[in-house]
């Protein structure tokens, strides 16, 4: 009896631990099969958009998205005053603007290098000042660049067509100063658009006035009437009857043409614009314009007391002919598409001869330039305000901050349109993250 009592609560307690076995392999396979809600809060990264959407439409309102678009330490020290978040990374791009520091590779001499220098010193765009540097380079290893020069007169560059190709793919432009002697070559077809012309017209250089906004001549049109070019006035003149102050006096070469010009007292200027030496055009302030050889320019700011800023005014400017026709060959558009022609010398036939021709084939930037420095470097400030606008439109426009290791980030792009001087059109990303 008491062995068949012991063998009935075994059997029982060997149930009960088969149920508690049972039970718990039933709630692991409900819970694995059919799992409980659970919700994911999202509200870090919806805050870091909605933050960075503030700090755009912030920026806007208080009308310094130009300022803060090209000036970082503004912009940080306005990001600061907002964000007490030191893990908190801010980062800002533009796209469509020339760049505060523009980057030169040259393929030229050193005394080309050092008039583009001179050339280029002071310029500005809508008030901020643009730096450039400019890199001795070869054609075989070309220095990464925002624009490249090749200046040399009739360089067989199809050994260079790789070389040539990557650094545009890279997003470079080229600015090409050559005279031809003989066919011009697949290269110069394919990627300058340009070839072997027939007339040569008479010996008026006229830049071609775009029809449309969208035409690929437009940008440089704008920068060549818009861009204020500087003219520096270093020497000490004579005070006159008109100018009792101190003066400094400088010279404006257009046309060939060198005039003379008198800053005074650090707020106007006059100018002598038929070169008998004295001055003939009064006090010339902001804004005022004066005529040289029956074209129109315009007084766009007297900085100083030795330097002042020009605007070219009339719509068809011509040049004194630097389209040298002696002993080279006429050029014209591969495709005789005259609209990407920006100086040409005018006649009636269809075939004009040019004297700079644009190119944005696959989405690159190029352009050709007769060697307009055949006669020596001393050229005059219409043909240097030329050769600016042409560096400014080919060069690269895309300034990126390369951020990587983020946990979490977004950006926010808008368009800005900006104008004291030149039209700017750009795309502005901020962007705003976390690293952990």
């Amino acid at each position: 009896m008491i062995g068949l009592l012991k063998s009935k609560k075994c059997k029982g307690f060997i149930n009960i631990l088969e149920l508690i076995i049972v039970s718990v392999v039933l709630i692991t396979a409900f819970a694995a099969l059919f799992p409980g809600l659970s919700y994911k809060s999202e509200w870090d990264s919806a805050q870091l958009l909605l933050r960075g959407r503030d700090v755009a439409f912030t920026v806007d309102g208080i009308g310094r998205t130009y300022e803060y678009s090209f000036d970082s330490n503004s912009f940080d020290d306005f990001l600061a005053t907002i964000f007490s978040e030191s893990s908190l990374i801010t980062w800002s791009n533009t796209k469509d603007a020339v760049k505060n520091t523009v980057r030169i590779s040259c393929v030229c001499d050193n005394n080309q290098i050092d008039a583009l220098n001179s050339w280029l010193l002071g310029v500005r765009i809508n008030g901020r000042p643009i730096e450039f540097i400019v890199y001795q380079s070869t054609l075989d290893s070309i220095i990464p660049s925002d624009v490249l020069v090749i200046w040399s007169d009739n360089i067989d560059l199809s050994s260079y067509r790789l070389q040539i190709e990557d650094y545009l793919i890279a997003g470079g432009g080229i600015v090409e100063v050559m005279d031809f002697f003989a066919d011009v070559g697949d290269v110069q077809r394919d990627i300058f658009g340009i070839d072997n012309g027939i007339e040569w017209g008479n010996d008026v250089n006229l830049i071609v006035k775009p029809d449309t906004g969208n035409q690929l001549t437009y940008q440089t049109y704008k920068l060549f009437y818009n861009l204020p070019y500087r003219l520096s006035a270093d020497a000490a003149g004579e005070t006159t009857s008109k100018c009792t102050q101190s003066n400094m006096t400088g010279s404006f070469t257009v046309r060939e043409l060198n005039r003379q010009f008198w800053v005074c007292d650090s707020t106007s200027v006059y100018f002598d614009t038929n070169g008998d030496g004295e001055e003939n055009t009064g006090a010339l302030y902001a804004g005022d314009e004066f005529t040289i050889d029956g074209f129109d320019f315009r007084i766009a700011y007297v900085d100083s007391a030795d330097q002042v800023r020009i605007a070219f005014e009339s719509t068809e400017y011509e040049f004194v002919d630097f389209i040298q026709e002696t002993g080279i060959e006429s050029i014209k558009p591969s495709d005789d598409d005259y609209s990407r022609a920006f100086v040409i010398r005018t006649n009636v036939a269809p075939e004009k001869a040019c004297g700079v021709v644009l190119n944005n084939a696959s989405s690159w930037r190029t352009a050709w330039i007769a060697n307009f420095t055949e006669d020596g470097l001393g050229v005059g400030d219409d043909l240097k305000n030329l050769i600016i606008s042409l560096l400014l439109w080919a060069s690269n426009k895309e300034k990126a901050a390369t951020i990587t290791d983020l946990r979490v980030g977004y950006v926010t792009s808008f368009v800005n349109v900006y104008e004291m001087d030149v039209l700017e059109l750009y795309k502005l990303d901020f962007g705003i993250g976390y690293p952990y």
